[in-house]
């Protein structure tokens, strides 16, 4: 943990919160950006109906204004301890971090990951830990809705299409492969697990998109369940405001999507499935040579076959066929509707 410090609020309560009944969950909640978006995120977390938890608040390289606030708000409902990254480490060094921290409490079972610009149903982690149990699967995708339109479903985990390339997963019909990143559940069995036979538990050099993904498809591998909690309500902020992305979260989604696949998709996949892939990476090309971000894509594309000795080295565990975790569609039906992904 160098280069980091933690400042914990809130412990008064800590004996009154162990409970024989319910799990301890840790929730994890990355800060970046507006720290008001952060407390409005700690603040639907105390004030959820489940009560064996706590949080770790995660300053990513923000400034220590933003520390102070969040170290001088008031915790009455749980433990809460903020760790400050001095540098940017992305989502997944962010998250790692965090993990790290809530896995000091030996009683934590399960993590959940949240983006501070998420704000949960008083409900919501009660109803990903009884899905966890029910199902006995180790990761839990919640139903993710739109913060201003919640009758907009934002995400149900993602999905791999055809091409084994990831999307949202947006109705239940389609196949989950895993959680999304926005709000995941995650048993501490497997992430421990992921650890042991990794060395990380998300990948830091992915900095940020798809690497929920990767800790999902390894987490598939190693024969870990998933399942989605549909009551699970998290109101999302999106941060997709455009079919096309900005050219930041368009260069790191597509770079990282080959390492994804070179890290997990087994020998004989490659082969059997090349053409799919093939064909989904030319519509990519052929979406983005035509918009203003086919600077960013073209990038992706090379540093991402750079980064291939390096994913090629990462390659650990076991390769069960996958093709069966595939949906048969080869473009999601919600790109497929006017307004696409938006």
């Amino acid at each position: 943990m160098s280069g980091c410090c933690v400042f914990q609020g809130g412990m008064e309560r800590w004996g009154d919160m162990q409970s024989d009944i319910q799990p301890m969950v840790s929730i994890v909640i990355l800060h970046f950006h507006d720290i008001k978006d952060t407390l409005w995120c700690l603040k639907s977390c105390m004030e959820m109906e489940y009560e064996n938890f706590q949080v770790v608040v995660v300053c990513n390289g923000t400034p220590g204004s933003d520390f102070d606030v969040l170290n001088n708000t008031a915790y009455t409902h749980a433990p809460c301890f903020v760790v400050q990254n001095e540098k940017n480490l992305g989502y997944a060094g962010g998250m790692n971090t965090g993990i790290v921290e809530s896995f000091k409490n030996t009683d934590v079972e399960y993590v959940l990951v949240l983006n501070n610009d998420a704000v949960l149903e008083k409900s919501a982690v009660s109803e990903m830990v009884q899905s966890a149990g029910s199902a006995e699967v180790d990761m839990v995708a919640p139903r993710l809705v739109g913060l201003k339109y919640p009758h907009h479903t934002e995400s149900m985990g993602m999905q791999l299409n055809r091409g084994w390339f990831p999307f949202l997963r947006k109705s239940q019909d389609e196949h989950i492969f895993c959680p999304s990143g926005g709000a995941a559940l995650y048993s501490r069995t497997i992430l421990e697990k992921l650890y042991t036979i990794d060395g990380y538990y998300f990948d830091p050099d992915f900095f940020c998109y798809n690497e929920d993904v990767d800790l999902g498809w390894r987490a598939r591998r190693a024969g870990f369940g998933v399942c989605t909690a549909v009551n699970a309500i998290v109101y999302h902020e999106w941060s997709g405001s455009t079919s096309v992305g900005s050219s930041f979260s368009v260069y790191h989604s597509m770079r990282n999507v080959w390492w994804v696949l070179v890290k997990n998709m087994g020998k004989g996949d490659v082969w059997r499935f090349g053409l799919w892939i093939a064909l989904i990476w030319a519509i990519f090309a052929l979406r983005y040579t035509f918009s203003s971000r086919i600077g960013a894509f073209w990038r992706a594309q090379i540093d991402g076959i750079k980064g291939f000795s390096l994913a090629i080295s990462k390659r650990k565990g076991l390769y069960p066929n996958m093709s069966a975790e595939r949906s048969p569609r080869l473009i999601p039906r919600y790109l497929m509707r006017p307004g696409g992904n938006d």
